[in-house]
């Protein structure tokens, strides 16, 4: 979401608004794809006027709507990554040199995030992954080669890298394909917008990828000639990639 739907800094999503409800009118699915958490999300949807499902902590899981005849009214959790007990565990052994957003002070996590009060705690609410920045890029590749020697990984994101299991926004989002065509016994057309390393999984599994601009440049490159790369940072570049990308499906709003 940061840096392809909200404003890299300062979160803000009101150009995407207009075009948010005429997918909503259009019976076009929007559904977030983040490294952001389930308290997060729930913020989020309602601001967006979104509905579930949606996937959060990098692919950790999928928040689906309460099933029908369910007396709870709380989202259901379907989990395909590790537990915070065996990253913990992790950590408490190797004892990295980064910072644990999860962790570290108040004053220092919103230095990092520009998120306070209630954002704050939504954010550091995590379950799955824990956001870690390095001091330098080759304690990050030592720190990711031995997650990945013991069953987990570290993926790169738009502000921390993420210390979690094995799984990512694109093999989840292929879960939650199958579901929906499982459920509409057809074949589904997907459009996915990411503008950072943690989003190259799902832009592969896209039909339409889309590769959101940041301030910087674009920063990663998907080997697919159909990839849209906007002119425009995010929020106006999610519009800009969406109605692009529509336009390639012959999809006029």
């Amino acid at each position: 979401m940061d840096g392809t739907l909200l404003d890299h800094d300062s979160y803000d999503c009101a150009p995407a608004l207009p075009l948010l409800r005429k997918l909503a009118n259009a019976d076009i699915p929007v559904i977030l794809n983040t490294s952001k958490t389930a308290a997060e999300i729930q913020s989020w949807q309602q601001t967006l006027g979104l509905r579930l499902p949606a996937i959060i902590e990098n692919g950790s899981a999928i928040l689906t709507p309460p099933g029908s005849g369910d007396d709870s009214q709380d989202p259901v959790l379907h989990i395909y990554g590790a537990t915070m007990v065996d990253l913990e565990a992790f950590l408490e052994e190797i004892h990295p040199a980064a910072i644990n957003f999860v962790t570290c002070p108040s004053e220092l996590a919103t230095r990092l995030t520009g998120l306070q009060g209630i954002a704050l705690a939504a954010a550091r609410d995590r379950h799955f992954s824990i956001p870690l920045k390095f001091s330098d890029s080759l304690a990050a590749q030592h720190f990711s080669a031995t997650a990945q020697a013991r069953g987990l990984q570290c993926i790169q994101g738009g502000r921390f890298f993420s210390l979690q299991g094995q799984c990512d926004k694109g093999t989840t989002l292929k879960h939650l394909i199958n579901r929906y065509q499982e459920a509409w016994q057809s074949k589904v057309t997907v459009i996915a917008l990411g503008d950072n390393h943690n989003d190259l999984g799902m832009l592969s599994n896209a039909d339409v990828p889309v590769v959101v601009k940041s301030p910087s440049g674009h920063l990663v490159t998907v080997p697919d000639p159909i990839t849209i790369y906007t002119d425009h940072p995010a929020p106006d570049g999610w519009v800009e990639g969406v109605t692009r990308a529509l336009a390639t499906l012959s999809i006029h709003l």
